[in-house]
């Protein structure tokens, strides 16, 4: 299929998966995280938190395990764990520029010199007094923008910095769940990694005047934008906090602190290397990376790597442990 046309596909595919509604795992998105852990846990595997991979160790051309800093305690620890093939969820490009040695042989390196420039947005969490469905509000997903030019608004998302919010997304994920709790909101809008590249160095929550100063300036716009639409909304706030490109990037390791993995452009489609097998003998990828964008598409992406891990007719190994 052209490049193109696998664009238009992707995007039709998540068009229809609303078509009858959106799912939402109960609990929020953590119960997956707890649901895959046990059945990890159950075949015999581990989960090591506060533990980063900082590079994956080869031998004779092959990956062989990798290398781990524990951050338990002052000082940490350094640890190698050695198995049969690796398999990286990092994406794409953090797996190849930054846990492989600059030694290891890719056809493909020159397209590694500059991080890919994914979606990078900010997302301000709210904690509400009050239940939002005094409002009207139903859990539904609102996208609010303030032209019908949407390049145009997309090509200005950085005025948000300055204080001018164009468009927004917001939605109420505690409306989204049967099981009752604290009411929560949030406001999610792009705004570019190079706007607050230069506060990167500086320490999470330890970061300078200017930089909560620019946060203030972001929340404020993203709410005046909200209530502009709903007015009275702001009276629902009880707590707000932003997370910025920069906080993506701190959590997740991201380049620029972009989501959704490597960007979702026509360009992608060329990219033969993105896919579970690697030059690199017995190494993996996996994740929206080598599928599409989305977590459904990260869950494709672990189906094809396992599917191809486990050999000829590993899909249909795959499919029927799923339906057992």
């Amino acid at each position: 299929m052209p490049p193109a046309q696998s664009a238009f596909a992707t995007h039709a595919l998540i068009v229809t998966h609303y078509f009858n509604g959106a799912w939402y795992p109960e609990g929020g998105a953590g119960e997956i995280a707890k649901a895959t852990g046990a059945v990890i846990r159950r075949a015999g595997g581990e989960l090591l938190p506060n533990c980063e991979v900082t590079r994956i160790l080869l031998e004779d051309g092959r990956a062989i395990g990798v290398e781990v800093l524990s951050k338990k305690g002052r000082q940490g620890s350094r640890m190698e764990f050695r198995a049969p093939c690796v398999v990286s969820d990092a994406g794409a490009w953090n797996t190849f520029a930054r846990l492989l040695p600059s030694s290891c042989q890719l056809p493909f390196r020159s397209e590694l010199a500059v991080p890919p420039k994914g979606f990078e947005v900010v997302q301000l969490f709210l904690g509400l007094r009050r239940d939002p469905r005094e409002m009207g509000f139903r859990g539904e997903n609102h996208w609010i923008f303030t032209s019908y030019d949407h390049d145009e608004t997309f090509s200005r998302q950085n005025e948000l910095l300055e204080g001018r919010a164009l468009w927004a997304y917001l939605s109420f994920p505690s409306l989204k769940q049967s099981q009752g709790g604290r009411p929560t909101a949030e406001i999610i809008a792009p705004l570019s990694y190079e706007t607050l590249k230069s506060y990167r160095e500086q320490p999470w929550r330890r970061r300078s005047p200017e930089y909560e100063a620019a946060k203030s300036r972001i929340s404020k716009a993203l709410l005046e934008l909200v209530e502009r639409h709903y007015p009275g909304f702001r009276e629902l706030i009880e707590y707000s906090e932003l997370a910025t490109p920069l906080t993506f990037e701190h959590f997740t390791a991201m380049p620029q602190g972009s989501t959704y993995g490597y960007p979702g452009i026509p360009d992608r489609y060329h990219k033969t290397w993105l896919s579970p097998t690697t030059p690199v003998r017995n190494l993996y990828l996996t994740g929206a990376d080598v599928g599409s964008v989305g977590i459904m598409g990260a869950l494709m992406g672990g189906v094809s790597t396992a599917s191809r891990i486990l050999g000829p007719f590993g899909f249909f190994k795959v499919m029927r442990a799923a339906y057992s």
